[in-house]
């Protein structure tokens, strides 16, 4: 999340920052297992391994893609919100365009 329009700095923390996640991301879905462990290892101990392994393979599709958004993506985000009681002050339109709330322009410029 970022609010625009962004400066030069700003944009360069953000396209670095989208980096690590997709770094992060791609070292997770290469071995699920070896991140399971280390998730267990650095930070729940106590929870079972095949618990946290389950979890990262339902996880595992919401990080494909290198974290770029998609309408559908965006509909679900918007239901969800609201499904938690998070009022929104206006109704947000999902589709993607020049005037939309949201945008993949950080996550393609990480990309390359």
């Amino acid at each position: 999340m970022a609010k625009v329009p962004l400066d030069a700095q700003q944009m360069e923390l953000a396209v670095k920052t989208a980096r690590a996640l997709q770094a992060a991301s791609a070292a997770v879905l290469k071995d699920e297992k070896h991140a399971s462990d280390e998730i267990q290892r650095q930070f729940y101990a106590k929870v079972k391994p095949e618990l946290i392994l389950s979890a990262l393979d339902t996880l595992s599709p919401g990080v494909k893609g290198n974290g770029a958004m998609s309408e559908s993506g965006i509909v679900e985000l918007l239901k969800f919100a609201t499904e938690s009681g998070e009022p929104l002050s206006k109704t947000l339109d999902p589709k993607p365009g020049p005037h939309a709330f949201w945008t993949n322009h950080m996550v393609e410029a990480a990309s390359r």
